[in-house]
């Protein structure tokens, strides 16, 4: 699985060397390919038609391609980055409406949104094909309000059926979607799920109060240590030692963006929470997560202008 930047990432480097390659037309079919299929994984199922599009423009081209100019072969990949990468942008008021093709599910977003990253967690790590439509939330569209009408992300669509809220989402997912199963068939198992999920506000609430004032940073702590006594009794994950469950997902965003409070004097230490610097090395391993993430540096960058009154939604576009 890949992120919103790797699919724009592996165009642009192979753009860089494509002169080294071999056999060129074996190699432009076999990229376009992948690039189709994770459009297809990644949320833009409705690009694919266009991809292959390049393809046959490629394959009736190969001679020029092959024994011309290498500049046009660079010039379709780019053609492909560009494709991608504009598929990402938020949509505003006043836009029109994506269509929506029947049968395809469509997950509205807000690429830093932690609430959003729950359930895009879930897709990517069931493979669940997918449209990613970002929203604008200080300019959200009318259409998105029809199917919302809290207007908050994430918020999940297929054929005249509407889901929002984020633990909502993931269990629906879960349930109807074939894959790994994130939540115990042990009724009394998923109820201490829950509770653990639930319960989680409190230790975001004191995020924000330590993001944004310093304050809270002793509660913040004395909250985690609950999850880390926790993740002692269950193994690597919350879901075990084997895999994640739907409690992996649900607390990951947070933990996240944790570097960010490091200025504020928070720093999870071997000593104090032992387990969980053991379960965040072994999160970011996960496939799900690396295809989700920002590093550091791009979730600052979003913070600042968030708190500057213009939050750029699509910083890194």
């Amino acid at each position: 699985m890949v992120n919103e930047y790797s699919t724009t990432k592996l165009v642009t480097l192979l753009c860089f060397h494509i002169d080294k390659v071999f056999d060129i037309k074996y190699y432009v079919a076999g990229l376009l390919y992948i690039v189709n299929n994770k459009l297809m994984l990644s949320g833009y199922s409705r690009y694919g038609s266009k991809v292959n599009k390049l393809y046959r423009l490629v394959d009736s081209n190969i001679g020029r391609i092959c024994f011309g100019d290498i500049s046009e072969g660079q010039f379709m990949f780019k053609q492909v980055f560009n494709l991608v990468k504009m598929s990402q942008k938020s949509y505003v008021a006043g836009s029109a409406y994506p269509p929506l093709e029947n049968g395809v599910l469509r997950i509205y977003s807000m690429r830093f949104c932690p609430y959003a990253q729950r359930t895009r967690l879930v897709l990517q790590h069931k493979n669940i094909p997918h449209e990613n439509v970002n929203v604008h939330l200080l300019k959200k569209p009318e259409w998105f309000l029809e199917r919302n009408p809290f207007g908050l992300v994430p918020t999940l669509e297929i054929n005249d059926k509407v889901i929002y809220e984020s633990n909502i989402c993931s269990q629906y997912l879960d349930d109807v979607y074939p894959g790994d199963k994130l939540t115990p068939s042990d009724p009394y198992q998923k109820a201490r799920d829950q509770m653990l999920i639930d319960t989680f506000g409190k230790v975001i609430g004191h995020y924000y109060k330590v993001a944004r004032h310093g304050e809270d940073l002793e509660d913040l702590k004395k909250s985690l240590k609950r999850y880390d006594e926790e993740l002692a009794k269950r193994g690597k994950y919350f879901g075990g030692n084997d895999k994640p469950c739907l409690v992996d997902f649900a607390l990951w965003p947070w933990f996240e963006r944790f570097p960010l409070l490091e200025e504020n004097g928070l720093k999870l230490t071997e000593a104090e929470f032992p387990n969980l610097l053991v379960w965040i090395k072994t999160m970011y391993q996960l496939p799900a997560v690396k295809a989700t993430m920002f590093d550091k540096e791009s979730h600052k960058r979003f913070v600042i202008s968030y708190r500057a009154g213009n939050p750029d939604y699509d910083f890194g576009l």
